[in-house]
């Protein structure tokens, strides 16, 4: 009833088709990376407000509070808002500004990132190595979701951030 295939055909149809799974499986990969191709912010000083969220006086206020930290301590915090994290997950995004914008001293890894998107409504607190004894990952995430985000919800984002960098330099320390 059934031929059996020559062996050539058959080794052809498998390899063919194996190809042709793998070349569609590298083509959708490809155009999911292109269509993610997204740019990041330079920072340009401690506060970095990309989403227009605070007032110059505000700035100058939260530009004060992490300077004064930073020349007592060597510690930096650097806050970063942004409209949007352009179908990135916050935890990339903030990773990626932090590793590659460089934020405190590079032998010390000493820095942390504070960031805010308006239209995702996310903040995420990106800690460096160096002060991660003192702040490790759980620690931040307490900070923004009691210190920070009931201040975000209610329109509030200076007093969140002042709130969050306070709770931070208390946890760090002075010295």
């Amino acid at each position: 009833m059934f031929k059996k295939l020559p062996l050539k055909i058959l080794a052809f149809t498998i390899i063919s088709t194996f190809l042709i799974i793998i070349a569609a499986f590298f083509l959708v990969r490809f155009n999911s990376l292109k269509e993610k191709k997204i740019t990041y912010p330079e920072l340009s000083g401690f506060v970095n407000d990309e989403a227009d969220m605070f007032t110059d006086e505000q700035e100058e206020y939260i530009t004060d509070l992490v300077g004064d930290f930073e020349n007592k301590t060597a510690n930096t915090i650097v806050i970063l808002t942004v409209d949007s994290l352009k179908g990135e997950n916050i935890d990339s995004y903030a990773n990626y500004i932090f590793n590659r914008r460089g934020i405190g001293n590079e032998e010390k890894n000493n820095g942390i990132l504070i960031l805010l998107s308006k239209r995702e409504r996310q903040c995420r607190i990106e800690v460096g190595y160096g002060l991660e004894r003192k702040v490790d990952n759980g620690t931040a995430a307490r900070i923004s979701k009691e210190k920070m985000t009931p201040w975000f919800s209610a329109g509030y984002y200076e007093t969140g951030i002042t709130e969050g960098i306070k709770a931070l330099i208390e946890k760090i320390g002075e010295t």
